[in-house]
């Protein structure tokens, strides 16, 4: 997929999944069980065929959930705020955007180093909706400041969606246009994707798209706990709906991650693309989390063949299965590129 000059990679690993800076040594590149990955599956955890989006980052400093040191890793390495599931490919997270803000991470020139295209990841979170704005407009000035000084071509991709902020990603809704709009895509000249959450309605998704404020759209989030109960069996899952009880009950409940989110993503993919037959979309959610390869093949499948996406993300799949992560991003780069995308 080609938009504004930047080729963006078939095939994606979903913000924060490589850290802010993306795979390889040094500070924040990946996180710190990477290298045992790296050590004991060498032919299979990684591919040079897969980009990456840096973790999503505000302006400003944000302790979040989760303490970072001075190294962007976590103080602790199995912080609360994170649940896995492995045996059921599936997780929970409320790490509630971490980061050391956007000043710091610029300054300290990774990004700037770095060879291949890849996106940057930005969500304002300040209390009221006014902050908010000029906090988009303010990341961005500061973007245009640092954009000459990169090696590779970049995208960014507006967060509107993770649901541990303490935003309620509903009410967000009616402000989105205007963090798009502070963006302003067209002075800004890379391309920019909205990041939409599994919660989001088919007309939501086409009001964002023919906005005209985007290049494109990012497909999916996590879900915040308990919503869409029609769709998730939460019940069945941890033996509630509410998020008082969710195994993250104190940090607001957390977002759902894994392969129960795919069928639901390719319901809403397949009824914009009825609309939409060529807005571009980068789409994710599940990929890599079943425990038989053949599932998260249907999947991909389904997502070139029908739901005509122009990338495809993984996310928590990397540490779910990743004894088959590199045939997953080989098969899916081959598909998407034999599908002429």
């Amino acid at each position: 997929m080609k938009i504004k000059g930047v080729e963006i990679p078939r095939v994606i690993f979903a913000s924060g999944t490589y850290n802010f800076f993306g795979p390889g040594k040094g500070i924040s590149h990946g996180w710190w069980y990477d290298k045992y990955l790296n050590w004991f599956l060498p032919w299979l955890s990684s591919s040079e065929k897969a980009g990456f989006i840096a973790k999503t980052t505000p302006l400003f400093y944000r302790e979040g959930n989760m303490k970072l040191g001075g190294d962007f890793q976590p103080i602790e390495k199995f912080p609360d705020c994170v649940k896995f599931y492995f045996l059921r490919g599936i997780a929970l997270n409320s790490v509630g955007l971490a980061s050391p803000g956007a000043l710091p991470l610029f300054e300290i020139g990774e990004w700037q180093k770095i060879k291949s295209p890849f996106g940057l990841s930005h969500m304002s979170v300040l209390p009221t909706l006014k902050e908010r704005i000029t906090e988009t407009a303010e990341f961005v000035r500061l973007l245009k400041k640092y954009l000459p000084d990169f090696s590779a071509p970049i995208w960014l991709e507006e967060n509107l969606s993770c649901p541990n902020t303490g935003h309620d990603v509903c009410s967000l809704s009616d402000e989105r246009l205007y963090h798009l709009a502070a963006i302003d895509k067209e002075n800004l000249g890379i391309p920019v994707f909205a990041k939409l959450g599994p919660e989001d309605s088919v007309s939501e998704m086409l009001r964002i798209a023919r906005s005209g404020l985007c290049d494109g759209l990012s497909y999916a989030n996590t879900l915040k706990f308990g919503r869409l109960p029609g769709e998730i069996p939460w019940k069945k899952l941890f033996g509630t709906d509410g998020p008082d009880k969710s195994p993250l009950a104190k940090y607001g409940g957390g977002g759902l991650s894994g392969w129960i989110l795919g069928d639901l993503i390719c319901r809403r993919i397949e009824g914009f693309r009825r609309e939409e037959p060529n807005f571009p979309i980068m789409a994710g959610g599940g990929i890599n989390c079943h425990w038989n390869w053949f599932s998260t093949k249907k999947l991909i499948d389904w997502l070139v063949d029908k739901g005509r996406v122009n990338a495809i993300s993984i996310g928590i799949g990397k540490v779910m299965r990743p004894f088959y992560l590199r045939l997953t991003i080989w098969y899916a780069d081959k598909k998407l590129k034999e599908a002429g995308r």
